[in-house]
């Protein structure tokens, strides 16, 4: 199932006629009509807008895993942005308009306005059958600018030392399930058999994938291409990782 088929399936499935919706999203009836028939891709545009004016599960829409809606993780999506304002004079990294209005945002909404916002944060999850990585749920929410919780970023904490000193034990991460595409030396997520979801820098062989730690003292790991072109559930890439935020160990 693509994801024009899964943006037609959400749409009836919630009652919408295709005038309906691509009002309700913003855009054309027949970039719409297009997307749903796969005559065309939608861009990273589409895609943010149908994620930001429904409740459709990121994560289904781009990989077809987990539930169709986020109406399970609602709780996560609206957080006070602000407890209690700054004092005057102390130092803060919200800006003077966030703590004169201290609203509640959502998740998609402090993206749209780069501003603060409370984002769920799941596990690396353990061995098992391939898992989307939201799947469980959040162990704790971060509040973290909301330009880092753009579409398809899934915020995960990183357990075990294998990427140190790139990726400490215990770093917060953002992975991007929208890339599919591998860059070789770029750091990535993958499930694989017996380990469940681990994050590795990837290089790119003829016939194989190298996922390398960061640490030498874990060896590589060799996977087959042709079994990840061909869309295999032995392993899957999850997504890349596209930010770091951590606190650096002394030793």
């Amino acid at each position: 199932m693509t994801i024009g088929t899964r943006i037609k399936g959400y749409r009836t499935k919630k009652g919408f006629k295709v005038k309906e919706f691509s009002e309700k999203i913003g855009i054309s009836q027949g970039t719409l009509s297009d997307i749903e028939n796969e005559k065309t891709k939608p861009s990273a545009d589409t895609l943010s807008l149908i994620i930001r004016h429904t409740d459709i599960n990121p994560n289904w829409l781009l990989t077809g895993h987990g539930t169709f809606t986020r109406e399970p993780a609602a709780s996560y999506q609206r957080k006070p942005l602000l407890k209690n304002a700054p004092k005057t004079g102390e130092k803060t990294l919200y800006s003077a308009r966030q703590v004169s209005r201290e609203k509640e945002l959502s998740v998609s909404e402090a993206h749209c306005r780069n501003e603060f916002a409370r984002i769920p944060v799941f596990t690396l999850a353990g061995a098992g059958v391939p898992k989307d990585l939201s799947e469980y749920d959040p162990i704790e929410t971060v509040t973290l600018p909301g330009d880092f919780s753009g579409p398809g970023i899934v915020t995960v904490k990183v357990q075990g030392q294998s990427m140190e000193p790139t990726v400490w034990d215990g770093a917060i991460t953002g992975v991007n399930t929208m890339v599919q595409n591998i860059v070789s030396g770029d750091i990535y997520a993958f499930w694989l058999p017996y380990e469940g979801a681990v994050i590795k820098r990837v290089f790119v062989g003829y016939e194989k994938l190298i996922l390398r730690s960061d640490n030498p003292n874990f060896p590589p790991i060799e996977l087959p291409r042709k079994e990840l072109e061909a869309g295999g559930d032995i392993y899957r890439l999850l997504g890349r990782v596209d930010w770091i935020v951590q606190r650096r160990k002394n030793k």
